[in-house]
């Protein structure tokens, strides 16, 4: 089992304070270099300060339990939410397609209804988890107005697209 070096425990100070400092303009920014240098001094009794505690400068077991425990919570409210992997990496050439029933064609149900607002051409889709002809149409049209192959069928680069689709028109939405 490797030991950490001195160098990596800084590194870990100056990962959270930097963590912190993405939210809170008090802590200045420290460079994450291993060097407990004036830059990393500052940026730690910016934080010691914040947080009430003697500002030495130092990262004694108090401030770096404290600073470890705001590092976590900060991760766990900042981080951006966790994403589910839908579309299958195998086997090649991977499709939905009419008459396909299951879990994904439902999320591509929903992601077309989504859509509408920006193809005004789309079907209005019953969310069954059924691939079925108004599915197929509104893929064959999605299709057709992005450059790509329009047979109908779900394949990995018209997931891609319908997923970019989907996502920039979310971005203007969800922040």
């Amino acid at each position: 089992m490797e030991h950490s070096t001195e160098k990596d425990a800084i590194r870990n100070i100056q990962r959270y304070l930097r963590q912190l400092s993405y939210t809170d303009a008090s802590i200045p920014s420290p460079p994450i270099d291993g060097v407990f240098g004036d830059a990393t001094r500052s940026s730690l009794t910016a934080f010691q300060r914040r947080a009430s505690l003697p500002q030495s400068g130092i990262a004694d077991r108090v401030t770096f339990n404290r600073l470890y425990e705001e590092y976590l919570a900060s991760l766990a409210l900042y981080s951006p939410p966790l994403t589910i992997k839908l579309f299958p990496r195998t086997p090649d050439g991977y499709s939905v397609a009419l008459g396909d029933e299951f879990f994904l064609v439902g999320i591509i149900q929903l992601l077309l209804n989504e859509l509408r607002i920006i193809y005004d051409s789309f079907i209005p889709l019953v969310v069954s988890g059924i691939f079925d002809e108004a599915t197929e149409a509104n893929i064959s049209d999605f299709q057709s107005k992005n450059g790509l192959l329009a047979n109908g069928r779900v394949d990995k680069a018209t997931w891609d697209s319908l997923v970019r689709a989907y996502n920039d028109y979310a971005n203007d939405y969800v922040r």
